[in-house]
């Protein structure tokens, strides 16, 4: 096998890769928190953009913002149906598991072992 020769200029490039890429993986974890809403607001846009079209150019809605606002409202609708559907069964299912004393006759683990009392000093 060929080994390739370490040069000053290919030792230059590789470190200046490597020292850019740590700068931004450090720049964006120190950005992550201002840079999260921008992401989540690319994500709904981008799922949201077939829908939009479809209301755009399909129902030939005269504006732009009707299509966006009529996807808003279609997606909510779904999601709140979904919510309708799903939560009462799984209440439900939950009251119909929990045994017939309830959740009052639990003792905690902390309960069992009581901690000593600890004076706080100021």
């Amino acid at each position: 096998m060929e080994q390739k020769k370490i040069t000053f200029d290919s030792f230059i490039r590789s470190l200046t890769v490597v020292l850019l890429v740590v700068g931004i993986v450090m720049l964006l974890k120190r950005l992550s928190s201002v840079l999260l809403p921008f992401f989540l607001a690319w994500l709904i846009a981008y799922l949201l953009f077939p829908l939009v079209k479809f209301f755009q150019y399909r129902c030939r809605l005269r504006f732009r913002i009707v299509g966006i606002l009529c996807a808003f409202t279609v997606v909510g609708a779904v999601l709140t149906a979904l919510f309708w559907l799903m939560i009462p069964p799984m209440v439900e299912e939950t009251l119909r598991e929990r045994p017939a004393g309830g959740l009052r006759h639990h003792r905690c683990h902390h309960e069992q072992h009581p901690q000593p009392d600890r004076e706080i000093h100021p």
